[in-house]
């Protein structure tokens, strides 16, 4: 999910560039562009039966209101540090879409001051560095919801500075995968 249907465009185009590539290709069995991208990948599961798996490019703008009615196994956002009311959409839609499956959720962004995305930037930080010490967080981050079964192999932080990556990356011209 992206903060608009523009931006979120942008993100499944990337991921179209990657699908269409040798090793990729033979998953895909059908791509639709409108009026919300969605992808369809499917394989064989070990019974011999074709299984389906649907990537899909929506908006989180709204509310959330372009994620409501479906049901997630993997959620990614984008840019979810310049969504002022992201925290409400992640517990409120988000969440809830994933409840049921057990999904779990990214959240990508590039910096934007000391809000929801730095704290839990830090939160997860400190879940990795403390080991998962649940007295530790409690008294560190009062106001974070510390489960009694931390663990910290389920969480992690990547902070990439943008001139580590590849030449070519952000623009779509890099094709390492072909």
């Amino acid at each position: 999910a992206s903060l608009t249907l523009d931006q979120a465009n942008i993100v499944f185009n990337y991921v179209t560039g990657f699908a269409n590539s040798k090793k990729f290709k033979p998953f895909v069995k059908n791509t639709l562009y409108s009026p919300f991208p969605e992808m369809e990948l499917r394989v064989r599961n070990e019974f011999g039966d074709q299984v389906s798996s649907y990537l899909w490019a929506r908006s989180m703008s709204n509310g959330g209101r372009f994620l409501l009615g479906h049901s997630f196994g993997y959620a990614s956002t984008d840019e979810c540090a310049f969504q002022p009311d992201y925290t409400e959409i992640e517990n409120n839609v988000i969440k809830m879409r994933l409840a049921d499956r057990g999904g779990a959720l990214s959240r990508f962004s590039t910096p934007n001051g000391v809000n929801h995305f730095y704290k839990y930037y830090t939160y997860y930080k400190a879940i990795i560095e403390s080991n998962g010490d649940k007295e530790f967080l409690k008294k560190n981050y009062p106001d974070m919801k510390v489960s009694d079964a931390v663990n910290p192999r389920d969480y992690c932080v990547i902070r990439l500075p943008y001139d580590m990556l590849p030449p070519g990356f952000m623009d779509g011209s890099y094709r390492d995968w072909e």
